[in-house]
């Protein structure tokens, strides 16, 4: 699995970190006939910024709650359940995403495969 050129994909987080059996090599998937999904975390600091980069980019990315633009989908994400945006059915090269609003990294108890990225992701529109 190639975490980063996963990330390439997407704009740039505060932290991000791969896990389960899309990552690391599990008992019982040697003769799977698909590959494993893969689970990821992206946390950011600025959570419409980066949802407007990543709806330039990767619009498959979201349900129809995409087409309510950026701030809506961050409302959505801080004011409800968990204060995840979390969606189970964005395929390619990242089949299962998770991006969090929240800045603070949390204990972590299972492996994971950690990446930090520049805390800054271009705003939209811009050149870089």
């Amino acid at each position: 699995m190639d975490f980063d050129g996963i990330l390439a994909h997407l704009p740039s987080t505060d932290f991000s970190f791969a896990y389960g059996s899309g990552v690391f090599e599990q008992k019982g998937y040697e003769n799977a006939k698909e590959a494993p999904m893969i689970d990821m975390v992206l946390a950011t600091s600025n959570a419409t910024q980066w949802h407007e980069v990543n709806l330039q980019r990767n619009r498959a990315h979201y349900s129809i709650l995409g087409a309510l633009g950026p701030a809506a989908l961050t409302g959505i994400q801080e004011d409800f359940g968990a204060g995840l945006y979390y969606n189970t059915l964005v395929s390619s090269a990242c089949p299962r995403l998770m991006s969090s609003a929240r800045a603070e990294r949390p204990p972590l108890h299972n492996p994971v495969l950690p990446r930090q990225s520049n805390p800054d992701p271009a705003p939209a529109g811009s050149n870089s």
